[in-house]
């Protein structure tokens, strides 16, 4: 059997064929599961367009990855047997192809703006914030109290105002003190 040399499009097919065989038979995920990973990316549910998005995608960075290699198999017109161990190579990727791609999901997940508003809204303003803290600064002065009596007072002045705190909140106040000043 002679070894017939192929073209640089010939090569490309091949490659492209390997690359779309390890896509396929790579067990990335039921559709179901790369919907629930792909909503922290898009908004709408998905099913069939999460598969009709990974797959391409996943192909384009594999074809990537190959194209140094491409091209230098194109250059030389390589024969069959030159071509193997590179198809070997991609073959191979459908082993480790759903462990990169979760990775990859999960550091994409870890860009995206977190859902939500802005979160519960303080109980004291940042005054009030600066008056207990002033107040429990000259409590502890005298050493008339301890510091958990001495929140438990500072709530209770609070409380005399009509804002309703517990000491535990003007504990947190204490604790983060420095934020207030800085």
């Amino acid at each position: 059997m002679t070894d017939l040399r192929l073209r640089g499009k010939q090569i490309e097919a091949r490659i492209k064929d390997a690359i779309a065989e390890a896509v396929s038979k790579a067990e990335i995920g039921k559709p179901s599961e790369i919907e629930k990973e792909a909503r922290a990316i898009l908004t709408r549910p998905l099913k069939r367009q999460a598969e009709m998005l990974f797959a391409p995608l996943t192909a384009q960075v594999i074809y990537n990855s190959f194209e140094g290699e491409i091209k230098r198999l194109k250059r030389r017109r390589c024969t069959e047997a030159d071509l193997a161990p590179t198809i070997e190579q991609i073959k191979d990727l459908r082993k480790v192809l759903p462990i990169a791609l979760r990775k990859a999901i999960d550091e994409m997940r870890k860009r995206l703006p977190r859902h939500g508003g802005p979160g519960r809204t303080s109980a004291l303003t940042k005054e009030q914030k600066i008056d207990a803290c002033e107040q429990i600064a000259t409590m502890q002065k005298t050493k008339a109290t301890s510091l958990p009596d001495t929140f438990e007072i500072v709530a209770e002045t609070f409380r005399a105002k009509d804002i309703q705190v517990s000491a535990r909140t003007i504990k947190r106040v204490w604790e983060n003190r420095r934020e207030l000043y800085a």
